[in-house]
C-alpha cells in the first residue's frame, strides 16, 4: 500500500530539481523564494551524518535549504514569513510510536485520575465528578494508579460511598484494571457464583468470595461491554482534543497502538478526509479473535483478515497523506503489576499461588499462524508484550513468519518489553524486529519497587528496560509514550531515559542501561519515520524533505540529564503549516 500519494512524491522530486538550483537562481524567481526561513538558532538535523546547521528555508512545505544563516537570507522574499528561533533549536517533528489519541483525548474531556497520588486525593475527585454531573446515568474515567492500592487492590466499598444509585466504571492508568462499584457489579451480574472470564481475574475478599470490585484484564468487559456507547460526534471530539495535545508536545506523527473498531476508526476517517487531521497517523487494527486453544480456527482467521483487508483498504481510499492503516495490534500478554504479564520462571509469593508465571493471552502456536498469515497479507505486526516469556513468543512467532514467506519490507515491532531474557536481547537486530520502548517507565517508581520486583527477585530486576542492552546489541529504538498510560512529554521521556531517576531521586536505577541524548532524538525522529516507512521524505531535516519540525526551548544535546525534562515545546509544524505555539513564545 501507498505510503505517500504520487501527487507529494512528484512534488518532493520536483522541489529536489528546484533545489539544486537554488542558490545560483534569481531572487526574484518566486518558484524558489521561501515562505519561511527558521534563523537565529541551532538546527540539529538528524541526516546520516548528525549535522548541525544554523538556518532553514521551507517553500511549498519543503525544506529548500539547510545551511548558514547568512546563504538563507539571501533567499528570502518581500513575503517570506521570517522565524526568529530566539536561540532555541529546531528539530525534525517528533513521532510517537505507540500511542492511543482517542482515549489520550477522553481523559482531557472527562474524569482522569492519574496525577491522584493517595486514595483520599482519588476520592475526593470523583466526588467533586459525580456531583458536578447528575445528568450522567453512568459515572466512567480512568487514570487511578495501581500504586496508590494495597495490592493494587481498591475497594467497592470507596466508590459505594460516592455513589450507590448509579454505576461507576473506572479504567486503571495502564489500561489493564477496572475498579466497579456495587452497583455495575450487578449490572454486570457478577456474584459469588461468576466464574473468571479467559484471561482475566475477579478480585475477590478472601473470607466471603464477594467480588471487591478491582477487575483484571478481560474481565474488565463484562462491566465495560454493558456501559452507553459513546457518541460519534463525542469521540471526534476526543480525537481532536488527543491531537491537539500530541502537536503541543512536538508530535507531527504517530503509531496509534490499538484503534478500536467503529466509531474510533470513523473519527480518524472523517477529519482526514476534512483536512483537520493535523498529524501523520497510522492505525493499528485489533486482531477481533478468540485466540484461545479450542476457540482459534483458520476460517475464522480468513475470514478477520478478509475485514482486516477491507478496512485497510477503505483507508488507503482516502489517499490522505496523514492517515493510513496497515498495523494489526496483538496483546501478547498483560502487566506485571498484576501478575497477569507471562514469565518463563514463576513469580514470587504470587497472590495466585506456587508456580504462578501469568499467562499469554495468545497459544504460541495459534500466534505463529496469525502473524505468518498476516505477514503474507502484507501487515505490519504491532505487539504488546511486557514479560519475557510474552517477548520469546512474539520473537519466535516473527521468526515463523520469515522463514514462511521470506524476505519483505516488513515492519515488525513489540512494545513496552519490560522484562527480556538476555539470550533474546540479540535476536531483535537479527529479526529486524523495531524494539519500541517506553523510557518514562525505566525507574524506581512505587510500581517497580512495589508491584514488580518484589515478584521477580534481584536477578530477574536486572533486565527490567535493558534499553541500552538492546541498543548495544544493534535493536532500532523507537519512543512510544503509551499516553495516556504516563505522559508523551518527549523530554520527560528523554531525561528518565538518560538518568534512570525518578522525581529527581539521588541514584540512578540500574544506571548500567541508560541511553545518551542522542538514541533518544533518533527514537523520536528518524527511527520513528522508518519504523512508519516514511523516512524518504520525513524524519530528519534534509533538502527535498516535509517540513514537520518542532521548535525547543534549549538544545536538548547541551542539556544536563536531570533538567532535560524542562525543555519546552514552543512551535510545531506540519507541512511547513504551524499547528502549536506556546503561549510563552514570543
Amino acid at each position: 500500500m501507498p505510503r505517500i500519494p504520487n501527487l507529494v512524491t512528484l512534488s518532493i522530486t520536483a522541489l529536489f530539481l528546484l533545489t539544486a538550483s537554488a542558490c545560483s537562481s534569481d531572487k526574484s524567481d518566486s518558484a524558489t523564494t521561501p515562505d519561511l526561513i527558521f534563523f537565529n538558532g541551532t538546527v540539529y538535523t538528524l541526516d546520516a551524518q548528525r549535522s548541525v546547521a544554523e538556518a532553514v528555508a521551507v517553500t511549498g512545505g519543503l525544506i529548500t535549504f539547510v545551511g548558514q544563516k547568512a546563504d538563507v537570507m539571501n533567499l528570502a522574499g518581500e513575503d517570506t514569513r521570517l522565524v526568529d528561533m530566539n536561540g532555541g533549536t529546531l528539530l525534525p517533528g517528533f513521532t510517537d510510536a505507540h500511542v492511543h489519541m482517542p482515549a489520550g483525548g477522553n481523559t482531557l474531556n472527562n474524569l482522569a485520575l492519574y496525577d491522584a497520588e493517595t486514595p483520599e486525593q482519588i476520592e475526593e475527585q470523583i466526588r467533586l465528578y459525580a456531583e458536578s454531573h447528575p445528568e450522567l446515568e453512568v459515572i466512567t474515567g480512568s487514570g487511578w494508579q495501581l500504586s496508590v492500592f494495597p495490592d493494587a487492590n481498591p475497594n467497592k466499598a470507596m466508590l459505594d460511598a460516592i455513589e450507590s444509585t448509579r454505576p461507576i466504571y473506572l479504567e486503571s492508568a495502564d489500561g489493564h484494571n477496572a475498579w466497579a462499584n456495587t452497583k455495575a457489579l450487578e449490572l454486570a451480574g457478577i456474584d459469588l457464583e461468576t466464574p473468571d472470564p479467559e484471561n482475566g481475574r475477579i478480585e475477590r475478599d478472601k473470607e466471603t468470595g464477594e467480588a471487591t470490585g478491582t477487575l483484571r484484564e478481560s474481565a474488565t468487559s463484562l462491566v465495560a461491554n454493558l456501559l452507553p456507547k459513546p457518541t460519534l460526534e463525542a469521540v471526534m471530539d476526543d480525537l481532536k482534543a488527543g491531537v491537539a495535545f500530541q502537536n503541543g508536545n512536538g508530535f507531527t506523527a504517530s503509531i496509534e497502538a490499538a484503534v478500536k473498531p467503529g466509531l474510533e476508526e470513523e473519527a480518524f476517517a472523517i477529519l482526514a478526509r476534512n483536512g483537520d487531521l493535523m498529524i501523520r497517523a497510522e492505525l493499528s487494527f485489533l486482531p477481533g479473535l478468540d485466540f484461545t486453544d479450542s476457540g482459534f480456527d483458520v476460517e475464522q482467521l480468513d475470514g478477520r483478515i478478509d475485514d482486516l483487508n477491507a478496512r485497510r483498504e477503505q483507508i488507503s481510499a482516502l489517499k490522505s497523506p496523514y492517515l493510513s492503516a496497515n498495523w494489526v495490534k496483538i496483546f501478547v500478554d498483560g502487566v506485571m503489576e498484576n501478575q497477569s504479564a507471562a514469565l518463563l520462571e514463576p513469580y514470587i509469593g504470587s497472590p495466585q499461588g506456587a508456580g504462578d508465571r501469568g499467562k499469554l493471552n495468545i497459544a504460541a502456536q495459534p500466534l505463529n499462524i496469525y502473524v505468518t498469515r498476516l505477514d503474507a497479507a502484507g501487515f505490519d505486526v504491532h505487539m504488546h508484550a511486557i514479560g519475557d516469556r510474552a517477548v520469546r513468543a512474539g520473537l519466535d512467532s516473527f521468526a515463523a513468519a520469515i522463514d514462511a514467506n521470506g524476505p519483505r519490507d516488513r515492519r515488525f515491532q513489540i512494545a513496552h518489553l519490560e522484562l527480556i531474557d538476555p539470550a533474546d536481547i540479540l535476536r531483535f537486530s537479527a529479526l529486524g524486529v523495531y524494539a519500541d520502548i517506553q523510557t518514562l517507565w525505566a525507574t524506581a517508581d512505587p510500581y517497580i519497587t512495589e508491584l514488580t520486583e518484589p515478584f521477580l527477585g534481584p536477578e530477574r530486576s536486572r533486565w527490567l528496560y535493558p534499553n541500552r542492552s538492546l541498543r548495544d546489541a544493534g535493536a532500532v529504538l523507537v519512543s512510544g509514550s503509551d499516553w495516556p498510560v504516563s505522559t508523551s512529554h518527549p523530554f520527560a521521556q528523554m531525561g528518565v531515559a538518560v538518568t534512570r531517576q525518578f522525581q529527581g531521586a539521588a541514584e540512578s536505577w540500574h544506571p548500567e542501561q541508560t541511553l545518551i541524548v542522542e538514541d533518544m532524538l533518533e527514537a523520536l525522529t528518524i527511527n520513528g519515520a522508518k519504523v512508519m516507512r516514511q523516512d524518504g521524505f520525513r524524519g530528519s531535516i534534509e533538502t527535498g524533505k516535509v517540513a514537520d519540525l518542532v521548535l525547543v526551548s534549549r538544545n536538548p544535546l547541551q542539556t544536563p540529564g536531570r533538567e532535560l525534562g524542562k525543555i519546552a515545546i514552543w512551535r510545531t509544524f506540519l507541512d511547513g503549516r504551524e499547528i502549536y505555539r506556546a503561549e510563552s513564545f514570543d
